[in-house]
């Protein structure tokens, strides 16, 4: 037994409705990517402790930019 909701279309098909983002999704994926960026320049740059809390940084910075102009859309 599922409880997804489902849509009917107009060819009498049901899809099931697709779930919104929620804004911890956003952070999340966005500390993920800072995370990465900074292990990236750090590695290049041979200074991970330094890049990591960087990259980290922005990834806040940015998940919760995204985050707060999905709100403004609804």
């Amino acid at each position: 037994m599922t409880t997804e909701s489902t849509n009917k279309t107009d060819n009498g098909s049901e899809t099931p409705k697709r779930k919104k983002r929620a804004p911890k999704d956003r952070l999340a994926l966005g500390i993920s990517l800072g995370m990465l960026f900074g292990t990236a320049v750090g590695s290049i740059d041979d200074d991970i402790a330094l890049w990591i809390p960087i990259g980290v940084m922005f990834g806040v910075v940015f998940g919760l930019i995204f985050s707060e102009e999905e709100d403004k859309e609804e």
